[in-house]
């Protein structure tokens, strides 16, 4: 009689699940005008550079160009060798692009075939923006179309650049825009808002997530080939936690997985977890976990040794249940694991349509309350 009071005292487990599901759920529709990022990219120029030069690879074949009065047509096969970015005053986030190509043009002359190098370059404006929730690079301006051919005075054709310019700035106008440079579609993150910056040495992408009262984000720009990717611990617990309730009771044991809070430093994280379990009078637990996060094969991983995940609190009447210890070893770093591969996927920026490039994670860090991830560019036959 004692035990069914005391359980009839206990806590509407149910009530309460519902409730803390509610508010896991909930999201945000508004930001102030003065809103400040819970995730942030920062890519280097190099970095981008890479994958527009993906894109322009192979752009350049088979171009034609329209026969003149009297001229015979000749082939001009060429491929971009370089694409350089820089600062450009054009507005905040322009860039100045520079294409270097190279090749051959070839032509009959008298009954014979020549063929000779030609190299030049492109110059012009290109601009950021947005298709979605991906950061694409468009076309504002390709002008300066320089072309030099060695000995092509003497295939009697004219200079090279009366005869290929509109050709060549025409194939590369169809081959550049848009090339998405950074992708956040990729894993169905819920953004808000999203803008882009640039500056001297990269470009820089802000997003506020729909995750409530998120904290910002705090991550350095970098440059060269560096990738880099932070999100606020607030902004990736909310997401982790909602995706954990949106899977619902697991069902051979009618558990329900919580996380509540997790926090990184350096390479070490404390999670704290509770497990509700709404069968009968049900009850709830809660744990803390620690361990260590690591990138392997480009995907986030939780491990956490043998004896490090403690039981710190739990309902009235979650003494008289199975601990489910092992419920935690197995389903619940499972499903916390798979939450997090989902919110940082092994692409940080884009995978190019197939083409010849992709961001790769390759590291992971806590830094002043945001989760740090480390990427590079790796491109076709990169084994690594």
């Amino acid at each position: 009689m004692l035990l069914l009071t005391l359980l009839a005292c206990g806590p509407d487990i149910a009530s309460l699940y519902a409730e803390e599901r509610k508010h896991a759920l909930a999201v945000a529709s508004t930001a102030p005008t003065s809103w400040k990022p819970d995730m942030i990219v920062s890519a280097g120029n190099t970095a981008v550079e890479g994958l527009i030069l993906a894109h322009l690879q192979g752009a350049l074949d088979d171009i034609v160009p329209e026969a003149g009065s009297g001229v015979p047509m000749p082939n001009l096969d060429l491929h971009a060798r370089e694409v350089a970015l820089s600062a450009s005053e054009e507005c905040p986030s322009c860039l100045q692009i520079r294409i270097v190509i190279e090749g051959s043009v070839s032509a009959s002359l008298l009954g014979a075939r020549a063929s000779l190098p030609v190299e030049g370059t492109v110059k012009g404006q290109v601009e950021l923006g947005f298709d979605e929730k991906k950061v694409v690079v468009r076309v504002r301006k390709l002008k300066n179309v320089e072309l030099q051919a060695r000995e092509f005075g003497k295939l009697g054709l004219g200079s090279a650049d009366s005869l290929f310019e509109g050709p060549v700035r025409d194939a590369l106008l169809s081959a550049l825009p848009p090339i998405p440079v950074v992708d956040l579609g990729a894993a169905n993150l819920p953004i808000l808002f999203l803008r882009v910056k640039t500056h001297p040495h990269g470009l820089r992408v802000e997003a506020l997530t729909n995750v409530p009262d998120s904290t910002p984000a705090q991550l350095e720009d970098v440059r060269g080939v560096e990738l880099r990717l932070g999100i606020s611990e607030s902004a990736l617990t909310g997401l982790v936690r909602r995706a954990a309730f949106e899977r619902g009771l697991i069902p051979e044991v009618e558990v329900g997985i919580d996380p509540r809070r997790l926090d990184v430093s350096a390479d070490h994280f404390t999670l704290d977890l509770r497990l509700w379990r709404i069968a009968g009078a049900g009850w709830w637990r809660d744990y803390v976990a620690t361990g260590t996060l690591n990138v392997a094969d480009g995907k986030l991983h939780l491990d956490v040794p043998r004896g490090s995940v403690l039981e710190t609190a739990a309902s009235p009447g979650a003494g008289l249940a199975d601990p489910l210890a092992a419920l935690f070893q197995s389903e619940v770093l499972k499903a916390i694991t798979t939450n997090l591969d989902q919110t940082f996927p092994a692409a940080v920026g884009s995978k190019n349509g197939g083409l010849r490039a992709r961001a790769v994670a390759t590291a992971v860090r806590g830094e002043a309350d945001t989760l740090v991830v480390e990427g590079e560019l790796r491109t076709a036959g990169d084994s690594r």
